[in-house]
């Protein structure tokens, strides 16, 4: 039972009841919907800011955004020597927002193909390459690839090294 898990494992009540809590959303499919619909809207509204050749009226264009996004999380990008060897490493929580904009970056790749990294290579034609073709040229110029390679380091969270071959692998498709 729950109560001789918390017992052998010497939890308090209070600790007992929060991993309930983070079980129930971690497993709760409305949140998970939440979050992508969250996703979704921040991909919309980058993709809905002028470029910088736009003759459109605007504070913020989307080509020198992508340039900050990129350059504060290659500056969160840490080096530390073990020896002979380097090791990079990201704090924690920079580690979860350069997660989040990875996996927006592909989305945008992603929305763009109507389908994801994983279905490109069966089903992803020449359509999909001149879909993102512009795009691609924007993240080559924003030095997206370059910072991907940073964080494909020894030392660099895994789950965020994932997240950067996801993001190497949708740049890198072509028919």
């Amino acid at each position: 039972s729950e109560a001789e898990y918390a017992k052998e494992a010497n939890l308090s009540d209070a600790d007992a009841a929060f991993n309930r809590f983070v079980s129930a959303l971690s497993s709760s499919k409305v949140l998970e919907d939440y979050a992508s619909e969250q996703l979704t809207d921040f991909v919309n509204t980058l993709e809905s800011l002028p470029w910088k050749n736009s003759m459109t009226q605007s504070d913020i264009r989307f080509e020198p955004l992508l340039e900050k996004i990129v350059l504060h999380i290659r500056e969160t990008v840490q080096t530390a020597t073990q020896g002979d060897e380097v090791v990079k490493y990201i704090a924690p929580n920079a580690t979860v927002t350069a997660m989040w904009m990875l996996e927006i970056f592909r989305t945008m790749i992603e929305k763009r193909w109507g389908m994801s990294i994983y279905e490109r290579d069966d089903d992803g034609g020449e359509e999909q390459d001149e879909a993102v073709a512009d795009i691609l040229v924007v993240y080559h110029s924003c030095g997206i690839p370059e910072m991907c390679l940073d964080l494909i380091s020894r030392g660099i969270d895994e789950a965020l090294q994932a997240e950067a071959l996801k993001l190497l692998v949708g740049m890198l498709f072509k028919e």
